[in-house]
């Protein structure tokens, strides 16, 4: 069952938990968009004066799609989806993980031509409601949650409760 947004966007959408024939949409865009987006496509961990060395394509894309395919069974995800083609008109996606200590973000995904629509902060907001407490911690850090922080958002980056 879908649930329509309540934002005023240009597209509407709804929000829905995510299905077996969405987590191939989930993986691809993941691997990909973090290595370009995400920490992993910055090539460097921190303000270090001479950047680690960047991993291969190869190495990486073969250790982070074995990683989310491990994470997607043990993880729960929301898909926004068109509302007139939910099954098929994927915009965007939240993979996280309930603990009772600090719920987890693995990643927060929306295509890039859906992006600054509301979608990203829907799909963290529905998190919310569902945990009953804000996420604060994050496994895959991407440019977008540095412009959340700035607005306000309390979260934290790190990367070994991925593997927790």
């Amino acid at each position: 069952m879908t649930e329509p947004s309540t934002r005023n966007n240009r597209v509407p959408f709804s929000i829905r938990g995510a299905v077996l024939k969405d987590w191939p949409f989930v993986s691809h865009s993941w691997v990909s968009s973090y290595s370009k987006r995400g920490i992993a496509g910055r090539g460097h961990l921190g303000p270090y004066e001479v950047s680690p060395p960047r991993t291969s394509e190869d190495v990486y894309l073969d250790g982070q799609h074995a990683l989310v395919t491990k994470l997607a069974q043990r993880t729960t995800a929301l898909v926004a989806c068109s509302e007139t083609d939910p099954e098929d008109q994927l915009f965007g996606y939240i993979v996280f993980e309930p603990k009772e200590d600090d719920s987890l973000i693995h990643y927060l995904y929306v295509k890039e031509c859906f992006r600054n629509m509301g979608i990203g902060r829907a799909l963290y907001e529905k998190v919310v409601d569902l945990c009953e407490q804000a996420p604060t911690t994050v496994t895959h850090w991407t440019w977008i949650l540095d412009k959340y922080v700035r607005r306000g958002m309390k979260l934290k980056y790190n990367p070994y409760r991925s593997y927790l």
